[in-house]
């Protein structure tokens, strides 16, 4: 009995000295105690410093700028470009629709019917004059006949007369604002040498002009 009292007291006094030096290891300077269990894909390194902030996208290129010479009707178009033969040969000729207003008019004054117009339109054709139309809005030019309509007051006088000469004696030029689709040349990359030939071309088009514009769309 006394044996095994002996060693439970040993027993005791060795458990007793070693959860000592346990203890004291964690009171050491420099002693490191155990982790827990981490996840590494979840640790961050904090340095204190901004977050990296993705460039911004690059700026749209600026679009090309042409010389641009109108508006022009289809006949002007086809003179404009022999006029540029050079400029046209290098492949930095293109036209492109532009709209315009057209001021100015040639036409027959209104009738009071519809039947005096119908008329006044069959002796036109005999006249071998084709182009025209007769006004339907209810405006004081309700069934008048128009023969053209212009940009400048100077073509449209021009044209009056040569409807007169062919036997229209009662045209009238008046001033009638309108939105016409005409179109315009346009030369690619200008130079100097390029921009003087334009401007000396344009002196033959009164009602057209020329400024740097962005390239109309391929």
């Amino acid at each position: 009995m006394r044996v095994v009292l002996a060693i439970l007291i040993v027993a005791n006094v060795a458990l007793a000295a070693f959860g000592l030096v346990v203890w004291n290891q964690h009171r050491q300077p420099g002693a490191v105690p155990a982790d827990p269990e981490v996840n590494a894909d979840q640790i961050r390194i904090v340095r204190g410093e901004p977050e990296p902030v993705a460039p911004p996208p690059p700026a749209p290129a600026a679009p090309a700028v042409c010389l641009r010479i109108g508006p022009l009707s289809g006949d002007e178009v086809a003179q404009v470009r022999k006029s540029l033969a050079p400029i046209d040969a290098s492949g930095r000729l293109s036209v492109a629709p532009m709209s315009a207003a057209a001021e100015w008019w040639v036409y027959v004054p209104p009738k009071r019917t519809r039947t005096l117009a119908e008329r006044e339109v069959a002796r036109l054709k005999a006249l071998g004059i084709d182009e025209h139309y007769v006004v339907q809005d209810d405006s004081d030019m309700r069934f008048a006949i128009s023969l053209g309509i212009f940009r400048t007051r100077d073509s449209a006088e021009r044209f009056a007369n040569r409807m007169r000469s062919r036997g229209v004696r009662n045209v009238v030029v008046g001033t009638r604002g309108q939105q016409i689709e005409l179109s315009a040349v346009f030369v690619t990359a200008p130079t100097d040498a390029d921009t003087a030939r334009v401007v000396e071309v344009k002196a033959d088009y009164p009602g057209a002009e020329v400024r740097p514009v962005p390239c109309p769309d391929e």
